[in-house]
């Protein structure tokens, strides 16, 4: 699955438009209109709009639109207080 099409079905999950999300996230709705059809790819300063929009954790975006595989992600973990945290 691609990435545009895994962020827009995540924001059809939460019903939400793309303006509310936009909104939501502080991205202009072109951009996140450029991202859902990838058009364009996102620095991580946008994906953490993004996931803060959604309002989902960073590493759960991540993986939902396939850019970390669960696995990787829980391997390259620890938990700290109830907090995933990087083991670097």
């Amino acid at each position: 699955m691609f990435l545009g099409s895994s962020l827009r079905k995540l924001r059809e999950a939460k019903k939400m438009s793309r303006a509310t999300m936009a909104r939501h996230s502080g991205i202009s709705l072109s951009a996140l209109s450029r991202l859902e059809s990838t058009l364009s790819v996102p620095n991580i300063e946008t994906l953490i709009r993004v996931a803060n929009g959604l309002q989902v954790p960073l590493p759960r975006l991540l993986i939902e639109v396939g850019i970390v595989r669960k696995r990787c992600a829980l391997r390259d973990a620890h938990i700290v207080g109830g907090d995933v945290k990087s083991r670097d």
